[in-house]
């Protein structure tokens, strides 16, 4: 992918914020937007630019299993204001002034009633959304940061916790995480897999949570964020198994699946616990690419999961966000209408779409995606964009995916080399 220019919606503002981010040297891969206006980009602020991401970082070779092509052919889809204390301290709110004469007999002539309009009551202003460093949502459809709009440019890498002298890993272990983070621009998201096994010791088989403390605590240092990935829906790596009825019918609560430690549900309670206080948290996102099988799993069962662990998630870390993680392609349950009361709950916050579609600039199943994400006033994040056929196409599709709305942009997936020459 290319170094990219920032998309705007409306005539000349193309041209200015294209101006902008190509005297930056097109690096974007984070970026806040503020003043805004019904979607409009009116204006952009990222920081500097970074180099794009040219080295390895010491990437150790793939194994065998290399989970990276992830969909093969045989896959079908492949403190904030309260209203000041009224004057003079009437716990009423009745405002402070003269009502009228005084009561008492007096020789003198009576003073005539003020012809003064009444004081109105004090009024409270709307709460501005707060500056914490974590990542909202306003309640009309969009993502801020620190007060202002944001609109990020992210990737995934899965890979992140890989760490073979202690887990079974999946995919490449990148020694230098610090240079990994270093290299993205400020407030940039990574999404990475953070599933139970990555926490497996391969020579004890007991819990060891090094190989994701280092993940967290390299995001900290290099004030990055990280999209934790907590299961995946496809049996891609050590330990993780295909989620079929028996899963959505209640297993993720109860059954433990082989080689594992615990149930998926005990493993979304102690991770959330662990990292809610960590100020490299970004999303959450309880499964990667749930969906129904056809047969029995259907949009209600979905929607019961994610109001179920979402709540859960809730429970323990009500600040951070909780992001669906679906394809929203056409899978089964969250087809057409589908893709709305499935996600239609209060414990996901940021609805999902992942392009492997095709490779024009915006497929039309994401434009209804959008449509659909507006009914619901949830953000929509392009959590996966596969690289298609070259730079071209994935800068295309960035810059028409922007301007139409989407909250965030991720390609999929990392690799030193081809993410120095298109620049994220």
């Amino acid at each position: 992918m290319k170094k990219l220019e920032t998309p705007s919606l409306h005539g000349a503002r193309v041209a200015a914020a294209a101006t902008l981010l190509l005297a930056a040297s097109l690096g974007v891969t984070g970026v806040v937007v503020h003043a805004h206006d019904s979607g409009d980009l009116a204006g952009v602020a990222s920081g500097s630019a970074s180099a794009a991401i040219g080295s390895d970082f010491g990437s150790t070779a793939l194994p065998a299993d290399d989970p990276t092509l992830r969909h093969p052919a045989s896959d079908p889809l492949s403190a904030a204001a309260l209203p000041s204390e009224p004057a003079g301290g009437d716990p009423t709110g009745a405002p402070a002034h003269h009502t009228g004469p005084p009561t008492s007999r007096s020789t003198q002539k009576p003073t005539p009633p003020s012809t003064l309009s009444p004081t109105p009551p004090p009024t409270s202003s709307p709460t501005p959304p707060p500056a914490d460093g974590i990542i909202h949502t306003d309640g009309s459809g969009h993502l801020t940061l620190n007060g202002a709009r944001y609109q990020f440019t992210g990737v995934n890498a899965f890979e992140l916790a890989t760490w073979w002298g202690t887990n079974f890993g999946c995919g490449a272990q990148i020694d230098d995480l610090d240079g990994f983070f270093n290299s993205l621009t400020p407030n940039s998201v990574v999404r990475f897999w953070a599933f139970q096994d990555f926490t497996q010791s391969k020579s004890t088989g007991g819990r060891d949570w090094g190989p994701i403390d280092r993940v967290v605590q390299s995001a900290e240092r290099t004030h990055q964020r990280l999209l934790f990935v907590l299961g995946d829906q496809w049996a891609n790596c050590h330990g993780e198994q295909y989620k079929d009825a028996a899963f959505y019918s209640g297993g993720y609560k109860t059954g433990v699946p082989p080689g594992e430690l615990e149930t998926y549900w005990s493993w979304v309670r102690d991770v959330v616990s662990r990292y809610r206080s960590s100020s490299a948290v970004g999303m959450w996102e309880p499964l990667n690419e749930a969906q129904g099988d056809c047969n029995t799993i259907w949009r209600d069962q979905l929607r019961q999961f994610f109001d179920s662990v979402g709540g859960l998630i809730k429970s323990i870390d009500n600040k951070h966000l909780v992001e669906s993680g679906v394809l929203g392609t056409g899978q089964c349950g969250i087809t057409g209408p589908d893709y709305v009361i499935a996600q239609d709950t209060p414990n996901i916050d940021v609805v999902s779409y992942h392009d492997y579609a095709d490779s024009s600039p915006l497929p039309g199943s994401l434009a209804q995606r959008l449509l659909q994400a507006q009914q619901l006033n949830k953000p929509l994040i392009v959590g996966e964009v596969g690289f298609l056929s070259d730079c071209a196409t994935m800068q295309a599709k960035w810059l028409a995916q922007f301007a139409a709305g989407v909250a965030g942009f991720m390609p999929w997936n990392w690799n030193g080399p081809w993410m120095g020459v298109c620049g994220f």
